[in-house]
């Protein structure tokens, strides 16, 4: 278990270290001035990649740690992925701000900034959906296995039971959510015990 965790976390620190050596390589062969502009598009595709390298890793990606902030108004548009670039883009019009000397220039960033910041404050006030004739009834449901026997054939059918268990309860919602780690084990091993209990 311990080893599992190690390897995650190591798996997640190389992604930065990736990101900063892909532009150390690039800065031999250019000017900063073209690092600022590929910085965010690395970092971004680093993340993108992540999303779907085995079988998807998209845990502590940059754009969720803005949710309550302005540029989390572009999360409708691009979802996370949107919110993480605007974060990025941000950061390298800061930087330039500082690197670059001409003040056109350093004017031009910061203003640029300011409507990157001002348009996701922007987009936090419009409403993106309808609301239906009545609200949606959800139920979220988290049974909270043990994490060491939780991939044991055994402890995952008595927890998909305990999972059904709680669905079931009255007043029935419109919508269940399980954990997406709640089935610990392949779909097709399971699927008669979930076809049992719908």
């Amino acid at each position: 278990m311990y080893f599992l965790l190690g390897g995650i976390i190591f798996i997640l620190i190389c992604f930065p270290v990736i990101y900063a050596a892909t532009l150390v390589w690039v800065k031999q062969y250019t000017s900063p001035r073209w690092i600022i502009v590929l910085f965010p598009f690395v970092w971004l595709i680093g993340e993108w990649v992540r999303t779907w390298l085995w079988t998807g890793f998209p845990y502590y990606q940059l754009g969720f740690a803005f949710v309550d902030t302005p540029l989390a108004g572009f999360a409708p548009l691009g979802g996370e992925l949107a919110v993480t670039l605007s974060v990025l883009v941000s950061v390298s019009l800061l930087a330039g701000s500082f690197i670059f000397k001409a003040n056109k220039t350093r004017i031009a960033m910061l203003s640029t900034l300011l409507i990157i910041w001002a348009g996701g404050a922007q987009l936090r006030t419009m409403d993106w959906g309808t609301v239906g004739e009545r609200p949606l009834k959800i139920r979220l449901v988290h049974g909270s296995p043990d994490q060491l026997k939780k991939t044991k054939r055994y402890y995952t059918i008595d927890t998909i039971k305990q999972y059904l268990a709680y669905s079931e309860v009255l007043p029935q919602p419109d919508l269940v959510i399980w954990p997406e780690s709640s089935i610990a084990m392949e779909l097709r091993r399971v699927y008669h015990y979930l076809k049992e209990g719908a």
